[in-house]
């Protein structure tokens, strides 16, 4: 992946008033993003065929109403009792696998991520499910695989989605590379 000093200043300005118009709430056209950034449809054109290629934009996506068909959001929020990049390489493979395992439940994740609180490492994650326990068996899911590792695993019922997240594919390669790890394998 291209690093961001590449670009001059003014290019990576333009770069995120474009960015910023393609994540807001609603979809907008080409034409819209060049009168609200005063910009040219070529030069709007340019710099998101441009964006792309770099990965900076990833991918696009639809918003949807999954209550309307039956199907509710959970949040799953896992206190850790130690950092988890201690056992990256181990914790890793169990969450690779937590997808096909979440989906063999009748349930589908949405998005998952690492985070650094206060006290305490955490991870978070967000999944579709068509009801309650179906959730619990996902939150079980992460005491069989994570259970020596982990503090609690709190589980909760979103009320109001403002948002859809995407996960960026690039994720795990990104870590690979950065910690120099494997994941082909259990350890």
């Amino acid at each position: 992946m291209s690093e961001i000093k590449k670009f001059k200043e003014n290019e990576i300005t333009i770069m995120k008033k474009i960015l910023g118009c393609l994540v807001s709430t609603h979809r907008k056209e080409i034409s819209d993003i060049a009168k609200e950034l005063n910009l040219s449809q070529p030069t709007i054109r340019k710099y998101i065929q441009l964006m792309e290629k770099e990965k900076i934009i990833w991918g696009y996506t639809s918003v949807g109403n999954f209550e309307k068909l039956g199907v509710k959001t959970f949040i799953i929020l896992v206190e850790y009792k130690q950092d988890p990049l201690a056992n990256l390489d181990k914790m890793m493979v169990a969450q690779t696998k937590m997808p096909k395992l979440v989906e063999e439940l009748g349930a589908r994740y949405v998005y998952v991520g690492m985070y650094h609180g206060q006290s305490s490492y955490q991870n978070m994650g967000i999944f579709y499910a068509p009801n309650i326990e179906i959730a619990r068996k996902v939150q079980g899911l992460y005491y069989k695989y994570f259970g020596e590792h982990i503090i609690n695993a709190h589980l909760s019922e979103e009320i109001i989605s403002q948002r859809v997240v995407l996960q960026n594919p690039d994720i795990i390669s990104d870590i690979k590379n950065k910690f120099g790890l494997s994941f082909n394998k259990e350890k």
